[in-house]
């Protein structure tokens, strides 16, 4: 049985509720206007005159080579952003990918770009 009281619990809900606008609206627009449109993190660059995009991607893998992720595997991406990793996992491994996240508006766009995309059964956000 949790001993906190109902104040801990507004305090918890007034904290979840500031984190999920500052990503719904602060860094909505700032990552979609200066960032990636697939990618909400920081990028590996194996060159110095690698893509954004390209080193974006990377990173992804960098991260999952040390993993071992067997094809076909399913998995959920917690904090999945706009979903781009999520779909990178998808298409790089055949996985079957789950996204969740606090900020309504990332999982919109998340949604939306799946919609496009060419393994649909394998990816979902909500």
């Amino acid at each position: 049985m949790c001993a906190r009281g109902p104040d801990y619990v507004d305090a918890e809900r007034a904290q979840a509720q500031r984190v999920a606008e500052y990503y719904d609206y602060e860094a909505a627009a700032l990552y979609c206007r200066y960032w990636d449109k697939k990618h909400v993190h920081f990028g590996f660059f194996d060159t110095e005159n690698m893509p954004l995009a390209a080193a974006l991607g990377r990173m992804v893998d960098v991260v999952l080579d040390g993993v071992e992720l067997p094809r076909g595997t399913t998995l959920v991406d917690c904090g999945c952003g706009v979903g781009g990793v999520a779909a990178h996992i998808v298409d790089r491994y055949s996985a079957t990918v789950g996204g969740i996240n606090v900020s309504g508006v990332q999982l919109r766009m998340a949604n939306e770009a799946e919609s496009s995309h060419a393994q649909l059964h394998t990816l979902g956000f909500g």
